[in-house]
């Protein structure tokens, strides 16, 4: 039987004051929701990243995977005083990160592409421009669809660490108290497990966010309740909503 406040783990920063887009949910079902990032983000530094030995200025393309990976990127370029070409193309996942690329570039004089919903992926975005030669700026574990894509296309490629991701410690925090527990990333997941080796979901739901994330979880045992984005679940708000009537109605 389910005890009331429902108590609900959501791995990311709150949402802004005043702009909670999860009131609705909270009042229909009496919710608690606690926010708790699992994971943070560290920029490499300029002595690191001439460690890799990639010159910028010898690729023609960038692809922008996140606004994090785009943020860090940009920190490299001005930290060793590296000013991007004109030409230079930008490659995105999505619309929204391809806009986001305003606030460090001059959006109208740059060369922006992205996928457009229902017309064309990525993945052939970028091989309609096979010729170019891309520069993929990420994280200390990139493994990803994308690589993959990547390396069986046999396109011209370099990835390039510009920043890792560190574990978050939360080993103080009760996770078995929590109904339901929403995880964004492969990293979130490991970062559990970090935390708590010996990690036992029980009657905890799960609702994860991206294949990734849901294959990680699944090769550390956890049971996926909900995967979301899909065109079915396509937010956090829909896949609370959907995991909470499954509760509430047992």
């Amino acid at each position: 039987m389910i005890k009331y406040p429902i108590k609900v783990f959501v791995s990311q920063p709150p949402p802004a004051e005043g702009k909670n887009p999860y009131a609705e949910l909270i009042k229909k079902y009496n919710l608690e929701i606690y926010y708790k990032q699992l994971i943070r983000v560290e920029g490499i530094t300029p002595r690191e990243f001439r460690k890799e030995k990639v010159n910028i200025l010898d690729y023609s393309a960038i692809i922008v995977t996140s606004r994090t990976a785009f943020e860090h990127f940009i920190k490299i370029c001005e930290e060793t005083r590296l000013e991007l070409p004109l030409e230079m193309k930008y490659f995105c996942v999505k619309e929204i990160i391809a806009l986001y690329l305003q606030k460090f570039i001059n959006y109208r004089k740059r060369k922006v592409f992205f996928p457009k919903d229902g017309e064309i992926s990525l993945e052939q975005l970028l091989l309609k421009y096979k010729n170019e030669k891309y520069l993929l700026p990420g994280s200390d574990d990139p493994q990803n669809q994308l690589v993959d894509f990547l390396r069986d296309s046999k396109l011209n490629y370099k990835e390039v660490m510009i920043y890792r991701t560190l574990h978050n410690d939360i080993s103080k925090e009760d996770l078995s108290k929590f109904d339901i527990m929403v995880l964004f990333s492969p990293f979130g997941v490991k970062a559990i497990f970090e935390n708590f080796p010996n990690y036992q979901q029980g009657s905890t739901k799960i609702i994860s966010f991206g294949p990734n994330t849901t294959q990680t979880a699944k090769e550390h045992g956890l049971n996926i309740n909900i995967e979301a984005p899909t065109p079915q679940v396509p937010s956090l708000n829909a896949a609370l909503n959907i995991c909470l009537q499954g509760l509430t109605n047992n």
